[in-house]
């Protein structure tokens, strides 16, 4: 239902602009983790985007640069029970959190057909994982 689809892309967008101001105050100060955390201090320090141009031009901000990821469908952040989730929609590989569903003998394989299941993560196990400073608290009264 094209109806449907289109009000979980917005309710996902919704929910990711709200993650990512945390996402950018944490890069900021330099408190993140995770493979993704990682992943986004070294694109800091290294990508061109990030730094100042000349005189008075500033480069994006992470936020800003994140922001423009999501709103585009280019990247989702779910907030999960052990981590923020973040995955491009368009990939189809399989998740560590993705289910298997035995069936005798045979294996029906990834149920999710790409997308993450959040209430299968495994944290910092994962290549999608992100903790941040802002996104702490709730984690851990998760």
């Amino acid at each position: 239902n094209p109806l449907i689809i289109k009000a979980r892309q917005e309710i996902l967008l919704e929910q990711s602009l709200k993650v990512i101001k945390g996402i950018g105050e944490s890069a900021q100060s330099g408190k993140l983790a995770g493979v993704t955390g990682e992943r986004i201090k070294q694109s800091l320090r290294e990508d061109h985007i990030f730094k100042g141009l000349t005189g008075d031009d500033l480069g994006a901000t992470m936020e800003e640069y994140l922001r423009e990821r999501a709103k585009y469908g280019n990247m989702h952040f779910l907030l999960t029970p052990m981590a923020v989730c973040v995955f491009d929609p368009s990939d189809e590989t399989a998740k560590p959190c993705a289910k298997t569903i035995p069936f005798t003998s045979l294996d029906c394989g990834d149920m999710s057909n790409g997308l993450p299941l959040v209430g299968s993560c495994v944290g910092l196990s994962c290549d999608h994982c992100l903790i941040t400073k802002c996104q702490a608290p709730l984690i851990e009264q998760s």
